[in-house]
């Protein structure tokens, strides 16, 4: 494996780390404000979760995508 390929495994890696840990926290935030009836925060907490599910599914169509165009045609 090359420098360039490992570098980007290691960002992909951690990409979607972080989009899990935004959207793990934000469903925890969110769930934690709905249980102490905090409606103003609770709206904030979901868009959050709803954000970072768009961010989530927007990559993985580009790395379809992306993985599409690299395979050989039969």
């Amino acid at each position: 494996m090359s420098g360039g390929r490992f570098v980007a495994l290691l960002a992909g890696l951690l990409g979607v780390a972080f989009v899990l840990v935004w959207v793990l926290v934000s469903v925890a935030a969110l769930v934690y404000a709905l249980t102490n009836e905090d409606g103003g925060s609770a709206g904030t907490y979901a868009g959050l979760a709803v954000g970072g599910l768009v961010v989530g599914a927007v990559a993985v169509w580009g790395v379809r995508r992306v993985a599409r165009a690299r395979r050989p045609p039969r």
